[in-house]
């Protein structure tokens, strides 16, 4: 090699001008090794391949060579990191047998040689360099897209082989795939919890998962267990329902069956019971109603009576007739009456009280049955009957005059002047005036008892 390259540098140096023999030697003195540190072929030939030599033939193929050799090493570099490339043995030592016999002659200074060899290696490590960036774009599409097709093995070697060939950090991406496979293993094993009626523990499984992947099993699950619980609340409560109807809990029975029906409306066992239950209640509300009506007419309560025969009404109309209610409303308002006219009845002097009182008594001699009133009613009759007779006994009443006096009773009206009159009028209380042209009016009260037989007064203006 060294008798190569001395000969090459001495056909050199008879061709370079005499300005450059010094260069010539110190580049021969170096690259025998004399006189301080040998520098490369390639860098000696750079020395001498300057100015008027630089487009000479020989230099021309030089830095051809040089860059043939540039542009395979660059490829070759690249896919040096790479450990079990997507390729075959022998496509690789093929490239690399062709750079290395290129570096072999371009060592030995076949430059033109070396180029087509450098080239050669170049075109095949830029296919393996095309198959690997192929094979990494194909594993990426693997990762992008394994949430969709859930091709989970396929992602993990794809992740293993992207780690081998350097395609950058992968842990992100390994972690979400092993999210998704666990996600996948807690998806099952919520199927398997649900089919064996553990609907809790689906739940807890379907709750856990870390991705989206399974969204749509997931949601399906949820719905089967929600259906699968809703089903067993319905059936606990109508199971509950059965039992308070059957111990006549009628109202505990009905809120059971009517949380039922929310959870299946369309249930003819459900509206089955509530329409049993409706009518139970019913019955039980008349009878309550009827024994408290009962007990009402009994303590002659004839007002609340009245009421509880109109809620009895309100509810089935075929247990009350209107001749109960008639009668309930005709003792009330005579009750009303006798109340409002008793306290009154101190005289029949005024017509008004009078003919309140003879229709009060008229209308109670017309009922059917008086007797129904009851005993208070009746003895409140009683008592105005007697004071109404007692009153209704009219007394002689004698006024004596002066023949001059204007003289009126009140109630009652003008008696003009008289000297003597005779009047029948009713026990009670009265007002005589006497009334002269010129003088003051003169009033005086006039009291009749009812034991009186007669009464005699005098009335005059003086």
């Amino acid at each position: 090699m060294k008798q190569v390259l001395k000969t090459s540098v001495v056909w050199r140096l008879f061709r370079l001008p005499s300005g450059y023999l010094s260069i010539t030697v110190f580049s021969t003195l170096a690259l025998l090794g004399f006189g301080g540190a040998s520098i490369s072929h390639a860098q000696e030939e750079l020395l001498w391949c300057s100015g008027s030599r630089a487009s000479s033939p020989l230099c021309v193929e030089f830095r051809e060579a040089l860059e043939a050799r540039g542009r395979a090493s660059v490829v070759r570099d690249e896919l040096n990191p790479v450990t079990d490339g997507p390729w075959n043995s022998t496509s690789l030592a093929e490239a690399e047998n062709s750079f290395a016999e290129a570096t072999a002659l371009f060592a030995d200074e076949f430059f033109g040689k070396s180029i087509t060899l450098f080239d050669q290696s170049f075109n095949q490590f830029t296919k393996l360099k095309s198959r690997l960036q192929e094979a990494i774009e194909d594993r990426r599409t693997v990762l992008l897209e394994v949430a969709v097709t859930r091709r989970f093995d396929d992602a993990l070697n794809g992740l293993a082989d992207l780690e081998k060939w350097g395609a950058g950090d992968v842990a992100s991406d390994r972690s979400d795939v092993l999210s998704m496979i666990a996600d996948k293993d807690d998806l099952e094993r919520a199927r398997v919890s649900l089919a064996a009626g553990a609907t809790e523990g689906a739940k807890e499984a379907l709750m856990g998962l870390r991705t989206d992947v399974f969204s749509r099993e997931r949601k399906d699950l949820l719905d089967r267990i929600s259906s699968i619980e809703a089903d067993a609340e319905f059936s606990r409560l109508v199971s509950l329902g059965a039992s308070s109807l059957q111990d006549k809990k009628y109202s505990s029975a009905k809120n059971y069956f009517l949380k039922a029906k929310r959870l299946d409306p369309k249930s003819v066992t459900v509206i089955t019971n509530l329409e049993l239950i409706a009518k139970l209640q019913r019955s039980v509300q008349i009878e309550a109603l009827q024994n408290e009506r009962a007990r009402m007419l009994s303590d002659q309560n004839f007002l609340r009576a009245l009421e509880l025969t109109e809620q009895l009404e309100a509810i089935d109309t075929s247990v009350v007739s209107g001749e109960q209610k008639e009668l309930l409303r005709n003792v009330i308002e005579i009750e009303r009456q006798l109340d409002l006219l008793q306290p009154q009845l101190t005289s029949l002097s005024s017509s008004r009280l009078r003919r309140s009182v003879e229709q009060l008594i008229s209308d109670f001699n017309a009922a059917a049955e008086p007797q129904k009133f009851g005993g208070r009613v009746n003895e409140k009759f009683k008592q105005l009957k007697l004071r109404y007779d007692q009153l209704s006994e009219k007394v002689i009443l004698i006024l004596t005059s002066d023949s001059k006096s204007e003289v009126r009773l009140l109630p009652g009206g003008r008696l003009g002047t008289f000297k003597e009159i005779t009047l029948k009028v009713f026990p009670g209380s009265y007002k005589l005036s006497a009334r002269c042209p010129g003088l003051r009016e003169k009033v005086e009260s006039l009291s009749i008892a009812v034991e009186e037989a007669s009464v005699t007064r005098h009335v005059s203006c003086l």
